[in-house]
């Protein structure tokens, strides 16, 4: 899904200015909008700073060949204010697809900001976004729910989530990946922005929660990919390319008390009986009696029943309530990820945390009173890369085993016994360290297989 040819380099708009340092970042998303027609949305978000944006740019559309079938000038629309002196543009193409089938569009354009610290030579490389699409009558490519994060603080914990999401209801997986320049090909030298020892930049595989501890002010660059699958065949994929800005400031961070009356198997992850109501409130306030605004979003708001959301400031602490009344229809192997954006400003800058919400949503006879006959054991993601999360359904409360053998029978990688509870269990396995290929995952307790899972690595 990641070919570009060099051939693109000759197609590059001859008067692009030489240091187009006010790219900050974007994304590109393809929208169906019926047959085989699409509304394609390129976002660019510019650093203020800078120089003017392109009042039109170029965006290109091709088969698997790799060679463009189409070249479309598109008109900028904009701006749009979005804060800590970024402004937001869109670029709105309508292209039909000549064919069903798989396609890829992108966009390049010269330069990124020369004051990147996280690559060799960042004025030297192009901006490049691109995505790959599966083109039928219904298929729409991912999108990201959450904004970005530009505005980083020097020693204080930094927590962003881009959301991804699949309105289709294709299984989609994330990954930190290296940013790309001129044709696709990735920047020189790049390295993930500097963190503390302790708390190393690194994005949750599960809730796509990218954390970190900023240990050096500076201008630092962070590119996530979504992978889409469908039947376990990869259909498309998207990326966002971002700048965070790590400044020093006084700025005292807010404080936060979560609660729950759903007990949690670990940190925010909770189990939920359908047919009954999660709830889920934070409280914050601001040592330095700063106003703290709190926000939602994630696919639990688009469904038929709901998640609802409010939040008010009394006093100067802030109160936000997520609600949700589950029913049957919300049942699924994947879990819900809700993002709480929690917001305040300090100065010439406002700084924004995400708190990451996983929900996993099962029968009640799998929570409570699970059957003795009755086993549910699911992997996913699937495909994946490196890790993989297992939800399963325990009798008692004992040790169990995972196993993963190759094709052939073979255990190809084993694990230390884990310790699980009577219901429903959520356990993460990273560091798989496996080749290419189809693996069967069992999970055995008390001496019984719990059931045998097919996991593809990709």
């Amino acid at each position: 899904m990641k070919k570009q040819l060099l051939f693109t380099i000759c197609l590059l708009i001859s008067g692009i200015a030489a240091q187009a340092s006010h790219l900050m970042g974007g994304q590109m998303t393809a929208k169906n909008i019926g047959g085989l027609t699409y509304e394609v949305t390129l976002t660019v978000y510019r650093d203020t700073v800078g120089i003017p944006i392109n009042t039109s740019t170029t965006i290109y559309y091709s088969d698997t060949s790799g060679i463009p079938f189409a070249t479309n000038t598109v008109p900028v629309v904009g701006p749009f204010s979005f804060g800590n002196g970024v402004e937001t543009y869109y670029y709105i193409d309508t292209i039909t697809f000549p064919s069903s089938g798989n396609y890829s569009m992108w966009y390049e354009d010269c330069c990124r900001n020369a004051a990147i610290l996280n690559m060799t030579s960042a004025g030297g490389e192009s901006f490049h976004l691109s995505t790959a699409l599966f083109a039928d009558s219904t298929n729409s490519s991912p999108v990201f729910l959450n904004e970005p994060i530009t505005i980083a603080q020097l020693n204080v914990p930094f927590t962003y989530n881009p959301l991804p999401f699949d309105a289709d209801g294709d299984s989609i997986s994330w990954m930190l990946d290296v940013p790309v320049s001129s044709a696709g090909t990735v920047v020189a030298g790049y390295v993930l922005p500097s963190s503390d020892s302790l708390v190393p930049f690194t994005m949750d595989a599960v809730t796509g929660e990218i954390t970190f501890l900023p240990n050096a002010v500076g201008y630092y660059v962070v590119s996530v990919l979504v992978m889409e699958y469908r039947g376990g065949v990869q259909i498309g994929e998207i990326r966002r390319d971002m700048q965070i800005i790590v400044v020093q400031s006084s700025n005292g961070p807010v404080n936060l008390t979560l609660n729950s009356p759903n007990a949690p198997f670990s940190g925010k992850n909770y189990s939920i009986e359908s047919g009954t109501a999660f709830n889920f409130t934070v409280i914050a306030n601001d040592p330095d009696g700063n106003a703290v605004n709190i926000a939602a979003n994630g696919d639990a708001f688009r469904l038929a029943n709901p998640a609802t959301f409010t939040s008010t400031i009394v006093g100067g602490v802030t109160t936000a309530t997520l609600s949700w009344n589950t029913s049957t229809a919300n049942e699924r192997n994947a879990p819900y990820i809700i993002g709480l954006r929690v917001n305040e400003t300090y100065g010439i800058y406002n700084f924004s945390n995400d708190i990451s919400i996983h929900l996993n949503v099962a029968k009640a006879t799998g929570l409570n009173n699970p059957s003795k006959n009755e086993v549910k054991f699911n992997v996913y993601p699937n495909p994946t890369s490196d890790y993989m999360m297992l939800n399963f359904t325990s009798n008692s409360n004992s040790d169990a085993r995972i196993e993963i053998r190759n094709l052939a029978g073979q255990i190809v990688k084993g694990f230390d016994a884990i310790k699980v509870a009577n219901g429903v269990n959520v356990i993460q396995v990273k560091d798989l360290n496996l080749n290419q290929g189809v693996y069967l995952v069992n999970m055995i307790q008390d001496g019984k297989n719990l059931g045998t899972s097919k996991l593809n690595i990709r």
